[in-house]
């Protein structure tokens, strides 16, 4: 085996030419995913030092971001004209020095896809003697319709790798949300994810799904004591509220809960106009919490957003057994595998204009084809007999008919849902055999 290099300790001094920083002090996307609806764009930002023992000249700093094509979007750099041995520098709007990022807000919301981050720490020519820390990369999402601090699979679901949890009687875990531009939104459903520690100890466990008005009085985590004291989660307005009643399959899966009382604006479990500049907490819940922990997307570190904007990124509430306390988050400021399906304000109580739809062969196997009278883009969600999502696709049907893969699937009856980008929705069952 090839031999390795470990560095322990404080490396100040330690190399004559070293500049570079850590994800604390990098600003990534404020979503792993984000919708054209929510999409406003954010304001690179990194702190960096001078490690080395010598003075630096022009040291620059890029900012690219990059497309699911590796096409430039986004490209810029700042230099820095004299950095010391052992200075500090803020790339930061709100930075008095003066020395910033522009905003990467384009006029029309890029399209769908991946997008990749990339800061780049350079010296002036000259080799970084310790350069593991000049390079940070992060990928955030833009999809059809899942805001979510994880980022998304090709069905716009949450991803999800871990499952922290060190309460033993009440677990909540949350994610935060306050925009400017929340009011063209609503949200009618939310995307969460359990693990039990085993099926069969998960099977029929209940679990809650909360959003919560965050009404406290506070400007952000500089407020004196919001880390250490619950003072500033007090006034936590339950607005929407659903009971989930977990099987043994549904064990580290995404798992969609509608909020589908249109009939009953208002109520718990109708869906939740948004408000712009309103504080929102969007929670899982368990009272169980030595069976039911909820996924995180650890490949997303919010640690440097934190730092940055002095904005909470995943709250959680833990109670181990002498009481319930809030927490920011979990060491590392990973994100919360919760997911909020939004659509456009304006179709809100909308009657859906319904057209004719089927599918065959039916019963089915493995492929079924779609036809329906609408022609363009379209999602097809796919729902069990529980009402959980088992497929979420996005399709263009061509000559009003496109294909779609069920093998996956359990035998069973399941229901299919079309929607286009014109409102246009098609209803109807299919049984896989």
């Amino acid at each position: 085996p090839n031999p390795g290099v470990v560095f322990m300790g404080n490396k100040m001094n330690a190399f004559a030419n070293d500049i570079g920083t850590t994800m604390d002090y990098v600003r990534i996307a404020d979503f792993g995913a984000e919708t054209p609806l929510s999409f406003s764009g954010f304001t690179p930002s990194i702190q960096f030092y001078n490690f080395g023992s010598a003075n630096q000249t022009n040291v620059s700093v890029n900012a690219k971001i990059t497309d699911a094509s590796s096409n430039i979007v986004y490209d810029q750099t700042q230099t820095i004209a004299t950095m010391n041995s052992g200075d500090t520098i803020w790339i930061n709007p709100n930075n008095p020095n003066g020395i910033a990022f522009p905003a990467w807000a384009p006029a029309t919301t890029p399209p769908n896809g991946t997008y990749t981050l990339t800061y780049t720490l350079s010296l002036n020519g000259i080799p970084d003697e310790s350069d593991f820390d000049n390079v940070f990369t992060s990928d955030f999402v833009i999809n059809n319709g899942t805001l979510s601090l994880a980022r998304v699979d090709a069905n716009d679901m949450p991803v999800f790798g871990t499952f922290p949890s060190n309460a033993t009687t009440e677990y909540e875990s949350c994610m935060f949300l306050k925009m400017s531009n929340a009011a063209n939104m609503f949200v009618d459903g939310i995307y969460f994810v359990p693990r039990g520690t085993s099926a069969a100890d998960m099977d029929g466990e209940e679990v809650f799904i909360n959003i919560y008005e965050w009404n406290d009085t506070w400007t952000d985590l500089l407020n004196p004591g919001f880390n250490l004291f619950n003072e500033y989660f007090q006034n936590l307005n339950l607005v929407r509220f659903k009971s989930v009643i977990l099987t043994a399959q549904d064990s580290a899966q995404v798992l969609f809960v509608g909020l589908d009382n249109w009939a009953t604006p208002g109520a718990v479990d109708s869906p939740l106009a948004l408000a712009n500049d309103q504080k929102y907490l969007v929670c899982a819940q368990t009272f169980n919490p030595g069976v039911i922990s909820f996924g995180y997307d650890n490949m997303v570190d919010y640690s440097g957003n934190e730092t940055i904007t002095s904005m909470p990124i995943s709250p959680v509430k833990i109670d181990d057994g002498s009481g319930a306390t809030w927490y920011t988050g979990w060491s590392g400021t990973s994100a919360s595998s919760l997911g909020l399906s939004v659509k456009d304000i304006a179709t809100m109580g909308v009657t859906e204009q319904t057209i004719e739809g089927k599918a065959f062969p039916n019963p089915a196997t493995d492929v079924v084809t779609i036809e329906v009278e609408g022609k363009g883009k379209a999602i097809v969600t796919v729902t069990d007999v529980t009402g959980k999502t088992v497929i979420k696709e996005a399709v263009a049907f061509n000559g009003g008919s496109t294909e779609l893969n069920i093998s996956s699937l359990d035998k069973g009856v399941y229901m299919f849902n079309v929607t286009f980008e014109t409102g246009e929705v098609s209803k109807f069952n299919v049984v896989k055999q």
